[in-house]
């Protein structure tokens, strides 16, 4: 049996598709939505609860999270692995391509979309990081807090201090440390301040530190902000 989740109007023509080709289907729709043919479940524990293959139609990494953890009390331990029966199963849609496992939001370009816990969430306009196979790119990071107040305003130590943290969250959610950054460029909104970001970024940069670029910018884009940086780094081991 196939359970198909979903949250819009393309679960009901694939799950039509699949009944059509013959397929078992049970059905859950954050949208109820009636497919002939198919079953329908009132939760996605109950539409996976006996199911050998659960599809997924989302794009957005958080709903698919969601909606599998919502899943997960149906979900049997111990489950097979067939990738070849997926391929069967799915190909009535067309080429199935493997595109890996369950990852940080890996587009069709093979870009991972990064956005650990460890850190407060973005505004949803960009992601805190991204991954391509072991190049790991990491936005620019500020003083902010989970509720959107700048730390330490007014104090460079401070924000430097936050930013740094930050940064390293981040990288350690792939696997990194300060060791592995290439590259990390800095805005700051009063060179004068230099020494204080300096002292700062050598507690966390401590071994041979990585190419720099530190320009200073007549604001940053919340009042208050007196840094920002991002860095590039290499994943070890990845392939």
């Amino acid at each position: 049996m196939i359970a198909f989740l979903g949250l819009g109007r393309m679960v009901a023509p694939m799950a039509r598709r699949l009944v059509a080709a013959g397929r078992e289907v049970t059905v859950w729709n954050r949208t109820p939505r009636a497919v002939e043919g198919a079953a329908t479940a009132a939760s996605p524990a109950e539409a996976v609860a006996d199911a050998d293959l659960v599809v997924t139609v989302l794009r957005d990494p958080a709903a698919v999270e969601g909606v599998l953890a919502d899943a997960a009390p149906g979900l049997r331990d111990g489950a097979p692995q067939d990738l070849e029966r997926c391929r069967e199963v799915l190909g009535v849609f067309g080429t199935v391509r493997e595109a890996g496992g369950r990852g940080p939001g890996t587009g069709r370009t093979g870009v991972g979309k990064v956005n650990p816990a460890s850190v407060p969430a973005t505004n949803g306009l960009y992601s805190h990081a991204t991954r391509a196979g072991n190049l790991l790119s990491v936005s620019g990071q500020v003083a902010l807090d989970a509720d959107g107040n700048v730390v330490g305003e007014g104090d460079m130590t401070r924000q430097a201090e936050h930013v740094m943290e930050s940064l390293a969250r981040i990288l350690a959610d792939q696997g990194c440390t300060f060791d592995d950054v290439t590259h990390i460029r800095t805005f700051v909104t009063d060179m004068s301040l230099l020494p204080e970001y300096g002292a700062v970024r050598r507690r966390f940069i401590t071994g041979e530190p990585p190419a720099s670029t530190t320009v200073e910018v007549s604001r940053l884009f919340r009042p208050g902000l007196l840094i920002e940086a991002e860095v590039t780094a290499v994943v070890p081991g990845a392939v």
